[in-house]
């Protein structure tokens, strides 16, 4: 019937009709100062007053018939009011606490003529509106200055009906509604969903059904639409309708994809992988569903579609042509083409990766860090995937600028997960290899961080090995801080490497060292280990002594070898006449000492050549043996020499 906002607890309303027609309504309580107070009265629940008491008063309770009215102080300041539709009127005003007690309000309308209780709020009548407040302390009753209400004026129209959206394209909506009243003009608001600002469409008007077009829209944006009417000859606007909300149609994308690329050599049967990969296409044109690769070369041409932002195929040893595109509902975008290089001239696959990367869990999300180091080629840009294990089509990714080296990952992270994140490096259109990390938002980085120990000590190099840190699958390795100490002052060290081993290198030999290992930021994971560098290295006595040795072996083959050549010129043989024959000549009778003479009947049976050839005969001389020889025992003694050149004369004769 009423209602009264700012809760307070009664709205009681009375119409009074004197010579000058009243209208009264009581109300009690309030809770905040300087407080606006609202009541509506609805002409409805309005009754006459009977013609005994006051036949022009009408009433809502009959008690109201006899409202005392006394002047006091003014209680109530910034009267105003609108009629609704000519059902309802509806005033507002901020009362004035400097009174004690609690105040009732009443509402009272009149006019100088008469005021029939039914009609009182048609169009075209006007009346004064007086506020008044009563005490219920001491009974005094205030009055408000009369606010003069013309109906014309303040006439306020009901919300639009059956709002619907008609009409949908790229950059256009249309909407129609029912205005629920003749003579009106109505307002078109409309916003975008993600923006506070309305905007504003007039309509000239209509008297059933009114349409209006919003044009210059965004693109698959979408929008939020309420309309609101006016009687024309009326200051104030009706409330507006319910939100309605529609979403412009998509068009093509626009822009291209930015694709880059690398080629993994090296396999044995003579392939090359090549991996594409490309940043999303960020279009706000439409929904991007996708992207198309197709590649060719001189023997086939394969198309794949995929919602990924990577793929790889084996290619051959000559070119390809790749063309990268993105599509959504209302078409594709232009082109990007590149093209792999031959086998002979691949210089695509030689570009670092990143040095080290380290993951860290905090709360909900995940901090990914990385060391580049230094490069010849500059780095456009590092690409950021994360995906579940075993599951790489939950991969997600994120682009970060060349001079950042670290990121957050949010969103979408399961706290019982391990995700493998991966870090890129992108330079212009070649993707450098990844480097990765596992992690979780429940256990930290997969793996612990276990201990170092000093493993080999040189006169110039330390090398550590990392200890208690389980290997396999899904282990990584956190982030260490090395701090090396000597009496030269100390040095700081980031382990940039996934490898289990750290070398440091440029120490003084013959020096003591003291290093000390923290794990990321917690100080409790600290290893220290003390060592003191050797004067010289096991090499550098190897390489000094190992010469020597080789040069007393050479001299000493050299040696040899020369005594083998000269041994005839050095030491010449000498004859040994005991073991000659002719020692035994001095033994033997003389009739067993009997020349050899050439038998010249074994002659008879010889083949002899048919022409010049013959035979000499020569007389025999003197035998080399005497008959002294057998008076004298010991003349073979003692002509030893002798003989022996007279034998070697006649065996070379």
């Amino acid at each position: 019937m009423y209602g009264l906002d700012l809760g307070y607890s009664m709205c009681l309303f009375t119409f009074l009709t004197l010579v000058s027609g009243v209208i009264s309504h009581a109300s009690s309580g309030g809770k905040a100062r300087n407080s606006q107070l609202e009541c509506t009265l609805y002409i409805d629940d309005l009754k006459q007053c009977s013609a005994s008491e006051h036949p022009y008063r009408c009433f809502v309770d009959n008690g109201e018939c006899d409202f005392p009215l006394l002047l006091g102080q003014e209680a109530v300041k910034n009267i105003s009011c609108y009629v609704y539709h000519g059902k309802s009127i509806t005033c507002s005003w901020i009362p004035v606490h400097n009174q004690t007690g609690i105040l009732k309000y009443s509402l009272l309308i009149s006019n100088s003529g008469f005021l029939a209780c039914d009609l009182a709020l048609n169009r075209g009548t006007q009346f004064n509106v007086t506020i008044i407040a009563w005490n219920t302390r001491n009974q005094m009753v205030t009055l408000s200055h009369p606010f003069l209400v013309k109906t014309l004026e303040i006439a306020m129209t009901p919300k639009p009906v059956n709002i619907s959206i008609t009409s949908i394209t790229n950059d256009s909506i249309s909407v129609k509604w029912n205005p629920q009243h003749y003579s009106v003009q109505c307002m078109v608001y409309y916003r975008p969903i993600s923006s506070d600002h309305w905007k504003e469409v007039l309509h000239p008007g209509c008297r059933t059904i009114c349409s209006q077009d919003i044009n210059g829209l965004q693109p698959f944006t979408e929008y939020c639409v309420k309309v609101a009417c006016a009687l024309i000859s009326s200051k104030l606007w009706g409330p507006p309708s319910d939100n309605h909300s529609a979403k412009t149609l998509g068009i093509a994308p626009r822009s291209s994809v930015n694709v880059c690329q690398r080629v993994d050599t090296g396999r044995t049967d003579r392939l090359r992988k090549v991996w594409l990969m490309w940043k999303a296409l960020e279009d706000r044109h439409g929904s991007i569903l996708g992207y198309c690769v197709n590649y060719t070369n001189q023997s086939k041409s394969v198309t794949v579609k995929t919602t990924d932002l990577k793929i790889s195929f084996d290619a051959r040893e000559g070119e390809y042509d790749v063309i990268v595109t993105a599509y959504n509902s209302a078409g594709v975008s232009p082109i990007s083409r590149l093209l792999v290089p031959s086998a002979d001239n691949d210089i695509i696959s030689d570009v670092p990766p990143v040095l080290g990367i380290w993951a860290t869990t905090q709360g909900s999300t995940i901090l990914v860090e990385w060391d580049m180091g230094k490069t010849e080629r500059a780095v456009s840009e590092f690409a950021v995937e994360w995906a579940a294990n075993q599951d790489a089509s939950s991969s997600q990714w994120l682009r970060v600028q060349p001079n950042f080296s670290s990121a957050v990952l949010q969103g979408k992270l399961h706290p019982s997960t391990t995700y493998n994140i991966s870090v890129y490096p992108i330079y212009r259109d070649i993707c450098g290899p990844p480097k990765s990390v596992p992690a979780s938002l429940k256990s930290g980085v997969i793996g612990g961080s276990g201990s170092w120990h000093v493993m080999q000590v040189r006169k110039n190099s330390v090398t550590v090995n990392l200890k208690g840190h389980p290997t396999g699958q899904g282990n990584s390795l956190p982030k260490y801080n090395m701090t090396l100490t000597s009496k030269n002052g100390a040095q700081n060290f980031l382990v940039t490497s996934a490898n289990q081993t750290f070398t440091i290198r440029n120490l003084t030999a013959n020096t003591d060292y003291s290093l000390k290992v923290r794990a990321g930021t917690r100080s409790s994971q600290l290893t220290s280990e003390s060592f003191t560098t050797p004067l010289f290295d096991t090499e550098d006595i190897l390489y000094t002594i190992l010469p020597l040795v080789f040069l007393i072996l050479l001299v000493l083959v050299l040696l040899a070898l020369y005594r083998t050549v000269n041994t005839r010129h050095l030491f010449p043989p000498i004859p040994n006449p005991s073991c000659s024959s002719i020692r035994q000549w001095g033994s033997l009778s003389a009739h067993e000492i009997t020349p050899k003479l050439l038998n010249l009947e074994l002659f008879s049976t010889m083949e002899l050549p048919a022409e010049n050839f013959s035979i000499q005969v020569m007389s025999p001389e003197s035998p080399l043996i005497t008959e002294a020889t057998e008076k004298d025992p010991d003349y073979i003694e003692n002509n030893t020499a002798y003989l022996w050149d007279t034998f070697c004369q006649k065996t070379d004769a």
